[in-house]
């Protein structure tokens, strides 16, 4: 199934210490080309999340970590990273 990026966020502020894809404000700034693979939205309780999961090639230059994905349910991940990974896992999302 390939290989996905994550980047530890930094222990202050939302999903403090957590494992995410990349965040990007702007996919189109990205240096490389991407495809979107799904949309949702994720509700907090003071903030609405857009979050579209992209996929991108290796050697785009983006910095952070890869990892298979029977790996990631060794890293602490929040719950719509999660919730696209079971996804991913019983193939509703093709990668």
């Amino acid at each position: 199934m390939g290989q996905y990026l994550f980047t530890q966020r930094p222990h202050l502020g939302i999903w403090g210490g957590l494992w995410t894809p990349p965040l990007i404000d702007d996919a189109t700034e990205l240096p490389c080309k991407f495809e979107i693979l799904t949309a949702m939205t994720h509700e907090l309780t003071h903030l609405s999340l857009s979050i579209k999961f992209i996929r991108i090639k290796h050697g785009c230059d983006t910095q952070g970590q890869w990892f298979d994905l029977n790996k990631l349910n060794t890293i602490a991940l929040p719950k719509p990273v999660k919730s696209f990974i079971e996804k991913l896992r019983s193939s509703e999302v093709t990668a």
